[in-house]
């Protein structure tokens, strides 16, 4: 499942997904782990700026993955990331 949405910018579009593939290529490669509120994120870096956070929760994974040039802030990553409540 993937969820997009516009930044306001024409053009620019961030998302959410959500697959039960647990060893999905894209999410091989974090640069650490950050916890909060008792969840683990493992957060993926293009340079300085936050390109994916990901989660996984109750047999499923989800990711919060930037715009193409990476126009969302970090903390508007981390924002987005912490909201995230996965159905059990």
């Amino acid at each position: 499942m993937r969820l997009v949405f516009r930044t306001g910018v024409p053009g620019q579009f961030w998302g959410i997904e959500q697959t039960n593939w647990a060893a999905a290529p894209a999410l091989s490669e974090k640069n650490f782990l950050r916890h909060f509120g008792g969840r683990t994120f493992e957060f993926f870096y293009s340079g300085s700026h936050l390109h994916m956070i990901v989660l996984k929760q109750y047999g499923a994974t989800y990711w919060v993955v930037n715009t193409l040039d990476d126009a969302l802030s970090n903390e508007t990553m981390i924002s987005v990331a912490r909201g995230l409540r996965p159905l059990r």
